[in-house]
């Protein structure tokens, strides 16, 4: 679902927005088409979108990314300004940047992503994977005998925190959706591809078994 317009996109301190620039555009259906890199800020991202109400193109500055969307509504295809391509193709990524070509696949057990298998470095390696109950990933174990771990930390609306995680299997983040770091934003569809700002999922509390609220806490940030 799209949602509508907000009536006043701005940012103010005072009591109204006379006069204020907007932060925000839309378009006829809802569909935020620019927004301000920060609230105030004079440089801005502009979106484009395709019949179908899928995000086509970002632009911000002098650099743009393109997406290709399959009949499903799926991401497809995302090329990035700094010359990289990659295929989403369900299970699989694979990724042509100038002359290099990889590819990375995941498994998964009733659903539930367990492992990675790249072959970005020139080898073919096998990782372990942990996810939180929305599918976001915060840690990878190498299935060799070093058993390097890499831990990551994500923020409650789906941003990377802390300091990037060396060596990380795959292109997904929050939600197990492509991550889009050449324009420092994420591709969730239940955001981004709806015109939300962020959406949070929380199962329903009578659904959930009892825990502690600092489990809770730790849950609902999702990759802290």
């Amino acid at each position: 679902m799209t949602p509508p317009p907000v009536p006043s996109p701005a940012t103010t301190t005072g009591a109204t927005c006379t006069g204020i620039t907007p932060q925000y555009t839309y378009d006829a259906t809802g569909n935020t088409t620019k927004r301000a890199e920060t609230p105030g800020s004079a440089t801005s991202q502009t979106l484009n979108w395709g019949p179908e109400d899928k995000l086509t193109k970002t632009t911000e500055g002098a650099t743009a990314t393109g997406y290709v969307h399959d009949a499903d509504g799926e991401l497809l295809i995302r090329r990035d300004p700094v010359g990289e391509t990659v295929l989403y193709a369900g299970s699989n990524e694979v990724h042509l940047k100038g002359a290099k070509k990889w590819a990375a696949r995941s498994y998964s057990i009733a659903a539930v992503k367990v492992g990675v298998l790249a072959n970005e470095s020139g080898t073919a390696k096998l990782s372990f994977v942990a996810a939180d109950a929305h599918g976001t990933s915060s840690l990878t174990i190498s299935a060799d005998d070093t058993q390097a771990v890499s831990k990551r930390y994500t923020t409650p609306l789906g941003w990377a925190r802390g300091p990037a995680a060396a060596n990380w299997p795959d292109d997904k983040r929050f939600l197990d959706k492509p991550e889009d770091t050449a324009e420092h934003s994420l591709i969730a569809y239940e955001r981004r591809h709806h015109g939300w700002s962020a959406t949070v999922l929380v199962p329903e509390a009578e659904n959930r078994p009892r825990i502690s609220q600092e489990d809770a806490d730790l849950e609902h940030i999702g990759g802290g």
